[in-house]
Order: structure tokens, then C-alpha cells, then sequence
């Protein structure tokens, strides 16, 4: 069974050259594309997005997803002129060699949340992404509709279409416990945020309430783990303090911190029995599905 590691690199730096630095000393062959050179994905011209792919094919880096902020607006957006971006998306999507898009599940209206109006716009973005022959993949959101154990179920039978990315720190920030999660949506998710968290503070992996180790174990397939650090208020804990960890990364600089959730995460597959093997991590002897 293989993991292959992705990440958010934008918060190792944000010009394409330190990007590429940090993936390639922490030997991570696969990128999240959030924002680059100062541009958020959405934004990015067909001229730019194919002079960074050529720089990340030189260095050996396929873009895995676009971390787009896709129906991260209120529900009330007017579909007409949102569909032209998304349009946009696909099209960079394709550039870059992406298959998946990361996308979310829209901010309450001043009344609140409709749930016929998201499910409906939803489905638009989902069909229009899978026309296109590219995956959306809901992230689970605090703030947002499927920020719940509940509203993620009723997304997922409402949108068989529609791929799921398990975020263990963003349920916990919503008031959703690790024991409920995991039992009943782990194992339905395409592949996995990694961040933790304590008391709804980011912490590195394995250092919070998310039961990162316990997801680990729980694997069966060959899967992608994203890291997404958001350690820039993590100045040590506890439990990170009594770790091997401790002392070891600058968490007062991006990359120091990036650095830090990327060992943390790696710690974990380790002492779960996966063996390193540069581009991917590997645990022998169970039988298993490709992702």
C-alpha cells in the first residue's frame, strides 16, 4: 500500500522558485497549486499557467490539485457570470496537467442556509467540472455548508458525482469530534488534508485531537496525504514540545514551518510501518485498491 505526499507550497514561499525548493528538499513529488508569484490559482492567465508547467515538469512536480477557493462565496452568487471563472479553472486545470479541483460548498445567505439553493448550484459546478474530465473534490470548511459531519453525508448521497477531501482540523474547528468523522467519513474521502488540532488551534500532525495516527491505520488503499501546515500561530505545545520535533524548525519563518508539518506528517506514516522510499511511503504486506 502507497502514500504519496502532496502539498500546499505556498506556505513554504510564495515565488515558484522557493515553491519548488521546498517540495524538492522534503521530497514531495506532487503539488496543491493555491497561489503563486502572488496570484491565486483562479487568476492565473493561459500564458502563466503554461510557463509554470514547464518549470515544475523540469523539476519533477506534478500539480495533483488545484487548491482553488471554488464556492467559497456566499450562496447568493450569481451563477451566470461565476460559471465564466470556473470555466477559467478547467481550463488552467488543464494546463497544468491537474485532475482534481479542491473546491468547497458556499457561505450561508444573510437568512442563512438554503439547502436546495447549494445542492443545486453545487451540482452545476459538479457536472460542469466532470464534463470537463476533472474531478471536484469538497473540502470540508469551517464557515461553510459542509463544514459538518451531517451536511458533508447529505453532499455525498445528494452528489454521488462529487469527490471528498477529509480535513481532520477543520472538523475539529467546527465542533466535530475525531471519533465520529473518522468513523463514518474517512474512509469515503479521494485523498486527505493533513492538519491537526488542539482546542481548535493548529498544530502539526499528530499533535491534536484529530486522530491523525488512528487515520493512518486506518487506510486500505493507495491514497494522496496534502499537507496544509497553517502553523503561522503555532509557536509549540505540550505534546510537539516533548517530541523529537521540538527545537528542530525556525517556526517563526514559512519555511521553517512548512518544514515542521511536513516531518510531523511523515513521523506519522513511520510509526504507522510505511518506510520511506523517497517519492512515496510504502507498507508491505496488506492487500489493497488504487485510488
Amino acid at each position: 500500500m502507497k502514500v504519496t505526499l502532496c502539498a500546499f507550497a505556498d506556505e513554504a514561499a510564495k515565488d515558484i522558485a522557493g515553491q519548488i525548493d521546498a517540495l524538492k528538499e522534503n521530497e514531495i513529488p506532487l503539488l496543491e497549486l493555491r497561489n503563486i508569484d502572488g496570484k491565486n490559482v483562479m487568476d492565473l492567465t493561459a500564458d502563466e499557467a503554461r510557463r509554470y508547467k514547464d518549470a515544475f515538469d523540469a523539476a519533477g512536480i506534478r500539480v495533483w490539485s488545484l487548491g482553488a477557493p471554488l464556492a467559497k462565496t456566499p450562496e447568493t452568487v450569481k451563477l451566470d457570470a461565476y460559471l465564466e471563472k470556473v470555466k477559467r479553472l478547467c481550463e488552467t486545470a488543464h494546463i497544468l496537467g491537474a485532475e482534481n479541483i479542491r473546491g468547497f460548498s458556499f457561505y450561508p445567505s444573510l437568512f442563512g442556509f438554503h439547502e436546495d439553493v447549494i445542492l443545486e448550484k453545487l451540482g452545476v459546478l459538479v457536472r460542469l467540472l466532470r464534463d470537463a474530465g476533472l474531478r471536484y473534490c469538497h473540502e470540508n470548511d469551517s464557515g461553510l455548508y459542509g463544514s459538518t459531519e451531517p451536511r458533508v453525508q447529505k453532499l455525498l448521497a445528494a452528489l454521488p458525482e462529487m469527490d471528498y477531501v477529509y480535513d481532520p482540523a477543520n472538523f475539529l474547528r467546527s465542533g466535530q469530534k475525531a471519533d465520529l468523522t473518522l468513523e463514518t467519513l474517512a474512509d469515503k474521502a479521494y485523498y486527505f488534508h493533513f492538519k491537526d488540532a488542539d482546542r481548535k488551534r493548529i498544530v502539526p500532525a499528530g499533535f491534536g485531537d484529530g486522530q491523525l495516527d488512528r487515520l493512518i491505520a486506518s487506510l486500505r488503499r493507495d491514497t494522496v496525504i496534502s499537507v496544509e501546515p497553517h502553523l503561522l500561530l503555532f509557536r509549540g505545545s505540550k505534546r510537539y514540545n516533548q517530541s523529537e520535533l521540538s527545537g528542530k524548525f525556525d517556526l517563526k519563518t514559512p519555511r521553517g514551518r512548512f518544514d515542521c508539518a511536513v516531518a510531523a506528517t511523515k513521523r506519522l506514516l513511520t510509526q504507522q510501518g510505511y518506510t520511506d522510499r523517497g517519492e512515496y511511503f510504502e507498507k508491505r504486506g496488506e492487500s489493497h485498491e488504487t485510488a
